[in-house]
């Protein structure tokens, strides 16, 4: 149950709780919270919405963006600026990423931009990716969530 709210370190304990206890681990007693306040911290090389959005206004010429959504996805509707490498491609296409620029890569939902961020961060590019939702209109205007 837990690990469907966003915990990861979640681990069932190999001894009884009386052993537990008498290694003296922590204990805590009284009654059970009944609110768990989660926050996410922000995975490795992820850029936050607030981020995303700055870079776009501000538009900085020491940085690519890449669309790693299929071809047909990307005539639906891309940022403005972005280019579009898939996902699936990506590998085969290192050679047209100037890898002395900083490399911003999205997809609708960030599992392929992560993806992708794994590929350029192993072949040594400067990465980063959008871990959120986001939602492109044919004119490129764009709601992050």
């Amino acid at each position: 149950m837990v690990v469907g709210w966003g915990y990861k370190a979640v681990r069932i304990l190999p001894i009884e709780f009386e052993q537990w206890q008498k290694d003296s681990n922590p204990v805590q007693t009284g009654a059970a919270k009944q609110v768990i306040n989660f926050v996410p911290k922000p995975k490795p090389g992820s850029v936050t919405m607030e981020m995303m959005a700055t870079i776009l206004k501000s538009k900085p010429a020491d940085t690519v963006i890449i669309d790693v959504r299929g071809a047909d996805e990307f005539a639906e509707g891309h940022l403005k600026g972005a280019i579009n490498i898939p996902n699936e491609q990506l590998a085969h296409r290192l050679n047209e990423i100037d890898q002395k620029k900083n490399v911003i890569v999205y997809c609708v939902s960030g599992l392929r931009a992560e993806m992708a961020y794994t590929t350029l961060m192993t072949m040594k590019f400067q990465a980063k990716y959008l871990d959120a939702n986001i939602k492109i209109a044919k004119d490129g205007t764009y709601k992050l969530n």
